[in-house]
């Protein structure tokens, strides 16, 4: 049989728990979360029954991983998150769709940069044609950090 070279205890559990809720926090998508539970949980169980085998910690854990993973996410099939009342929050380019700007430089090759709200942004003309100071377009899109932009 092999042996584990440490005698794991529940704090050992507990430990990786916390590790894992840390990486959770680096890497976002609430798995590493899940399984963070499951090292809790497998570190509780080991304070109530009486030193079961490495083999036994590590089945418990793995098990109540997998069960609290597919749990997730089965229920947040039937609980998806509630709309919001502000979709484009985080998303600054998207908060300008259907805005209508004046240029107040010229477009060269369907290119250039304009002032909105105190932010510089980067324009890019759809037709890629120039437009001189003064015409008005609309916000179409955006792709990456700069907007898309055509004529209203």
């Amino acid at each position: 049989m092999i042996e584990f070279p440490i005698t794991l205890v529940f704090w050992h559990w507990w430990i990786i728990g916390v590790a894992l809720l840390g990486l959770e926090m680096l890497i976002s998508g609430t798995f590493f979360l899940w399984m963070g539970a499951a090292a809790g949980v497998t570190g509780a169980l080991l304070l109530i029954f009486s030193d079961p085998s490495w083999q036994i910690q590590f089945l418990i854990f793995a098990v109540v991983s997998v069960l609290s993973i597919f749990g997730w996410r089965a229920w947040r099939k039937t609980h998806p998150p509630a709309a919001t009342d502000h979709p484009h929050l985080n998303q600054r380019t998207e908060q300008y769709v259907g805005r209508i700007i004046a240029l107040d430089q010229t477009l060269e090759n369907g290119r250039g940069s304009i002032l909105i709200d105190c932010t510089m942004w980067e324009l890019v003309a759809e037709s890629g044609v120039d437009f001189p100071v003064g015409a008005q377009m609309r916000v179409i899109g955006s792709t990456g950090g700069a907007l898309t932009i055509g004529p209203v």
